[in-house]
């Protein structure tokens, strides 16, 4: 149920594309073993995961020639323990297009 969000507007003369992240991510001992990425591109139910705690990883995603907000969240899930966290640090970069 939490998340990172960003959301990404382009100039309504413009379409958007999203190819990739790299996100550099820190757990707690108990926090969480998995994590991913989804967008509003789809209502988020595509998702692309990534192991968390490994360093900067880098994720494709797929939205094309999007012409309104976009959303992205990262989450991260399987903690060991419920007050397991997860956060981002350093890195956090989306890359991509205006067209």
């Amino acid at each position: 149920t939490s998340y990172l969000t960003v959301t990404l507007t382009p100039d309504p003369k413009c379409k958007l594309d999203l190819t990739s992240m790299s996100v550099d991510t820190q757990t707690s001992p108990t926090g969480p073993a998995n994590a991913a990425v989804a967008t509003s591109a789809d209502k988020f139910v595509t998702t692309t995961k990534f192991v968390p705690g490994n360093g900067v990883s880098n994720v494709t995603m797929s939205v094309s020639a999007a012409t309104g907000a976009v959303e992205v969240r990262v989450f991260g899930y399987a903690s060991i323990d419920p007050g397991g966290t997860m956060r981002i640090q350093n890195t956090f970069t989306l890359s991509g297009a205006l067209k």
